[in-house]
């Protein structure tokens, strides 16, 4: 799991860098552009600059999702590491401390409120689907309000 977040964290850098320098270029191009007399296509070239960067800024948004959910994937495995070494010294796993440690280790991690929604609805024994489930519908509230959450 580690190795592949670092394969794909190298890609989405290439990727980000990328997008960033065409975005650049393409403002760059618009701005020629409206240094020219109006002629059909020009006009044209400035709808397709300006569609292209509509494209750019999609993708870009897209790479803000991956880069959350890289983030969840992240914390997940810290928690794994953790929970493998307590594991591994039997005397703490028979202390119920040890374990409450454990898990206020996990949830300090979390900076989005919609991951700490459902770490704490399984701890309150709901199931994984269920505690998805409240945490969309807390997404979903916020969008409603305009709240942006910032990661």
């Amino acid at each position: 799991m580690e190795k592949g977040m670092q394969t794909g964290e190298t890609e989405m850098a290439v990727l980000s860098e990328s997008f960033l320098t065409m975005t650049e270029n393409l403002q760059e191009l618009s701005g020629q552009l409206l240094l020219l007399q109006d002629s059909e296509p020009v006009l044209q070239a400035l709808q397709l600059c300006t569609s292209a960067l509509d494209n750019s800024q999609a993708a870009v948004t897209a790479l803000q999702h991956y880069d959350r959910l890289r983030q969840r994937l992240e914390h997940v495995l810290l928690g794994l590491q953790n929970m493998l070494q307590l594991l591994q010294r039997p005397e703490d796993c028979r202390r119920s401390g040890e374990w409450k440690k454990l898990r206020e280790e996990i949830r300090s991690r979390y900076t989005m409120e919609s991951e700490k929604i459902v770490f704490d609805a399984i701890l309150q024994g709901k199931s994984v689907a269920q505690a998805i489930e409240l945490a969309g519908s807390q997404e979903q509230a916020d969008s409603t309000n305009n709240d942006i959450e910032l990661f």
